[in-house]
């Protein structure tokens, strides 16, 4: 029962740190749309470059936690 407590619980601070990973390239956006003309495009330029990989690794990872705690975390 213990380990099943801390299995439990590390689902749980995964979900969290994906939270805040969202939210920090939420930040991102927010910033760079402060930036001056120019550098505000090359700021949002970069950035779809790493966004589209942060939300797909979050939706992927959010979709196993769902599995792991329904008991199916086969692939």
């Amino acid at each position: 029962m213990a380990a099943e407590g801390k299995h439990v619980q590390a689902r749980e601070d995964l979900a969290g740190a994906f939270d805040l990973i969202e939210a920090a390239d939420h930040a991102n956006v927010q910033i760079a749309r402060m930036l001056p003309g120019d550098l505000r495009a090359r700021v949002v330029a970069a950035h779809k470059g790493l966004s589209r990989p942060i939300v797909g690794f979050t939706q992927q990872s959010r979709a196993w936690l769902k599995r792991a705690a329904s008991g199916d975390s086969k692939e």
